[in-house]
């Protein structure tokens, strides 16, 4: 699957996470991977602001 897939499906579940079911069987993915992805992402997220380098400043 393509990281651009990836982060548009994990944003999905992001704000929803009470769907997370519907979104895996919307995907196709096991909720173990949705919940692996999202913490990753979140993880990436973080550093990103931890390093300074937020956009947002």
């Amino acid at each position: 699957m393509l990281k651009e897939e990836t982060a548009r499906i994990v944003t999905e579940a992001l704000p929803n996470p009470e769907s997370i079911s519907e979104i895996c069987k919307k995907h196709n993915l096991t909720s173990s991977a949705l919940y692996k992805w999202r913490d990753e992402f979140i993880s990436a997220g973080t550093a990103v602001v931890e390093q300074g380098k937020s956009t947002y400043e």
